[in-house]
């Protein structure tokens, strides 16, 4: 999902109520829409490397996830590449996640490091 929004500058930003409230939505919403301000987009697409998922409380689940990014980046108007030299090629972040029904939302995320 955040890569079709961040790849599309058109697309609506509230398509992301779809999968992520509160804390999570808030914050993709704001770097999307920081993003669209600096006329930057999104090419290629993030690959999760591994993710482990705990139970947290009634229909909540904490999920430790390892994505890579070496395939994506971020280009600005003139498509020249925004994202640090440094960034490293896996990140990992942590997400507590809400079952709600049949449909899963993320309700934080917090990069925590490299994986």
């Amino acid at each position: 999902m955040i890569d079709d929004l961040g790849a599309d500058p058109s697309s609506q930003l509230e398509k992301l109520t779809t999968v992520a409230r509160g804390q999570a939505a808030a914050q993709w919403t704001q770097n999307l829409f920081t993003q669209r301000a600096r006329g930057e987009r999104q090419v290629g697409r993030v690959s999760v490397v591994e993710a482990v998922a705990a139970p947290a409380g009634d229909n909540t689940w904490a999920v430790t996830v390892c994505v890579d990014v070496t395939q994506t980046d971020v280009l600005d108007k003139n498509g020249r590449s925004v994202v640090a030299k440094d960034k490293g090629d896996r990140l990992e972040s942590e997400h507590t996640v809400e079952k709600v029904g049949s449909a899963w939302y993320v309700l934080t995320e917090k990069v925590t490091a490299t994986c």
